[in-house]
């Protein structure tokens, strides 16, 4: 596979910077070639350093474990959806979720001000990519998900196959939550 261009400027980068710390040419250097797994992991590492640093506000236990139980109550997921899973808030630059690794969700901090079902449509649309994850195998996912975003051109939305998938089971929980409420949902996005 040849290397993408976000790939080759990290590469440039990363040689830039060993070859600046060791006084070496960065031109003499000959990186291996960088594939869909490195492209995923290049993002999703930058995501996981950055909120590594992030300490949860006390607050966000109760609000996590109260999304989880509409998910449970609803019959969208069991117990054991969530028994390895770890989730935290963090300042995520784009969207609202990301599944950077298996059993791992990031929700951006700005969700910490929802409800429990708002944050449950959210959680079920990641819980999809743990279970893409899961289920494809983690090379699998991961160079579908750059493949198909490639593919559209960047896209994260519903033209992602991936993503689409996911959004369809938000919509599911958010319609239901809303009949719940004898709200009539919105007619389904295209």
């Amino acid at each position: 596979m040849k290397p993408t261009m976000a790939g080759l400027i990290l590469l440039a980068l990363g040689a830039l910077c060993v070859g600046a710390e060791q006084n070496l040419d960065p031109q003499a250097m000959t990186p291996r070639e960088f594939d869909c797994v490195d492209t995923f992991n290049s993002l999703a590492g930058f995501v996981m350093l950055r909120c590594s640093l992030i300490a949860p506000e006390p607050r966000d236990a109760r609000l996590l474990d109260a999304a989880k139980r509409v998910l449970l109550d609803h019959r969208f997921a069991q117990s054991r959806d969530f028994a390895d899973l770890n989730l935290s808030f963090c300042p995520l630059l784009r969207g609202t979720g990301m599944v950077p690794a298996a059993n791992r969700i990031y929700l951006d901090d700005g969700l910490r001000g929802s409800s429990a079902e708002g944050l449950a449509e959210v959680l079920a649309h990641e819980a999809v990519h743990v279970r893409q994850l899961n289920t494809l195998g983690e090379r699998d996912f991961k160079c579908r998900y750059v493949a198909q975003m490639s593919a559209c051109g960047g896209c994260q939305d519903r033209r992602h196959p991936l993503e689409a998938e996911a959004y369809a089971a938000q919509d599911l929980v958010r319609n239901t939550l809303l009949r719940a409420h004898g709200i009539t949902p919105p007619p389904a996005p295209k």
